[in-house]
């Protein structure tokens, strides 16, 4: 599952969106429908969040801090705020760059959706080679790694990741 409120919602919607061009069940958690949602959420689910600074998903993560937690989904919080006030609330959190707000150009938004196209091309990767996308609810260390790990690790350059795996997925 996916979800972010106002701009941030844009990532989120990206994100589900190409996930299930990748044959990935991801749904977005429309606005104001965490609780009909709750109903389908189980501890084998993983809820993305989208939030650059601000409490939107209060009333969502109140509620799963209430489910039990051998029913509670693992939580991942993409955000540009170590003081953002779910960090300590969630199972991993994705820190993004912050952008300074004098560039018209550029807003927290646009970080979100470029994280959103680098995971992409990652999740049709791991996916291609039969690697799990997530191990024990929380993202594969293959999403937090530099390109010079990448190629340790899994004896592929991030540019062939890019060029070769999400681009020609799509395409079929």
């Amino acid at each position: 599952y996916t979800s972010g409120y106002g701009a941030s919602e844009i990532s989120a919607n990206l994100l589900a969106f190409r996930c299930m061009l990748l044959s990935l069940n991801t749904l977005e958690i429309p606005t104001s429908r965490e609780v009909e949602t709750l109903h389908l959420i189980n501890n084998q689910d993983l809820i993305i969040l989208f939030s650059a600074s601000n409490p939107s998903h209060a009333d969502l993560i109140s509620m799963l801090d209430d489910m039990p937690k051998e029913k509670r989904p693992k939580l991942i919080l993409v955000t540009e705020s170590l003081r953002h006030p779910f960090v300590k609330k969630v199972d991993e959190v994705v820190m993004l760059p912050k952008i300074n707000n004098d560039n018209p150009y550029l807003s927290h938004q646009s970080v979100q959706l470029l994280y959103v196209l680098l995971l992409l091309p990652k999740i049709a990767y791991l996916k291609a080679n039969n690697l799990p996308v997530t191990i024990n609810g929380l993202l594969n260390p293959l999403f937090s790694m530099s390109s010079k790990d990448i190629m340790v690790n899994y004896q592929v350059s991030l540019e062939d990741i890019i060029n070769n795996y999400y681009t020609k997925k799509l395409k079929k």
